[in-house]
Formats: structure tokens, C-alpha cells, sequence
């Protein structure tokens, strides 16, 4: 059973549940469970899909910020996808992966595709909280 944690979202107030799962730190950075390890390419490319699906506004985001949702849930899957890409790339450092394999094309294109999205979504973020602070000080949020 997932335990779940309770914060306040920046906009609103209200309070925003965020599921842990037991491989969770007590104190983690994030707000929510990222996945792990390097898993066979179906299931990163789901994942990836996955993530997609929240950026592209396909599907709910895993928690509710407010305002700062998009930049949070966009540096997480940034962070993500960067560990794949490391993995991919120490394996083919060490020859566990080789060069040119299924894994590297993934990291050199669709993962590579990705990291550009989730890093353009987390900058749209950062400015639409910018945005919300500006009409806060004017007296309009």
C-alpha cells in the first residue's frame, strides 16, 4: 500500500497528495515516485511515452502544484530521463551496450527528443511562475 504524503499547492492552498511508495527516501527531493534502473527498451519506451502523455497535456501529472506543477513535474522527468541516458551511455563505455545496439539509437534519438521537450516544458514552467509572481505584486492573482 502506497503511503501518501500532504502538501499545500503553491496556487491554490489546497491540499495536494503526492503517492510514495515504500523505495522511497523518507526525505526525497520529489514530491512523487520516479522510476529506476536501466529495464528492457518496451518498458522505456513506455515510460517515456508515459511521461510524454503528462507534458503534452494528455494525461494528469502526478501531483497538483498549482502554478508550479509544470516546471516540477518537467525537471523530475528531465532528471529521469538523464539517468537513463547516463546508463546507456556507461554501458556503452564499458561494452555492456554496444554502440549502435537498440539502446543507443534509443538514447541518441527518442530519449534525446524527450530530454528536449521535459527541458522546455520545466523553462515554460519557470516563466509562468514568473508570470504569477509579476500579477501577484501588481495585485491581480
Amino acid at each position: 500500500m502506497a503511503k501518501v504524503a500532504r502538501s499545500r499547492g503553491a496556487r491554490t492552498g489546497k491540499s495536494v497528495s503526492a503517492a510514495k511508495t515504500s523505495n522511497m527516501p523518507k526525505h526525497s527531493l520529489r514530491l512523487f515516485h520516479i522510476n529506476q534502473g536501466l529495464p528492457n527498451l518496451q518498458l522505456l519506451r513506455a515510460e517515456v511515452k508515459e511521461m510524454y502523455d503528462v507534458l503534452l497535456g494528455r494525461k494528469s501529472p502526478p501531483i497538483d502544484l498549482g502554478v508550479a506543477t509544470m516546471m516540477e513535474v518537467a525537471n523530475a522527468y528531465f532528471a529521469r530521463a538523464s539517468e537513463i541516458a547516463g546508463s546507456i551511455q556507461e554501458g556503452e563505455s564499458s561494452g555492456a551496450v554496444p554502440k549502435g545496439s537498440a539502446y543507443s539509437k534509443f538514447r541518441t534519438g527518442e530519449l534525446r527528443h524527450f530530454l528536449e521537450v521535459a527541458s522546455k516544458t520545466n523553462e515554460l514552467g519557470g516563466r509562468r511562475i514568473t508570470v504569477y509572481v509579476k500579477k501577484l505584486e501588481m495585485g491581480e492573482g
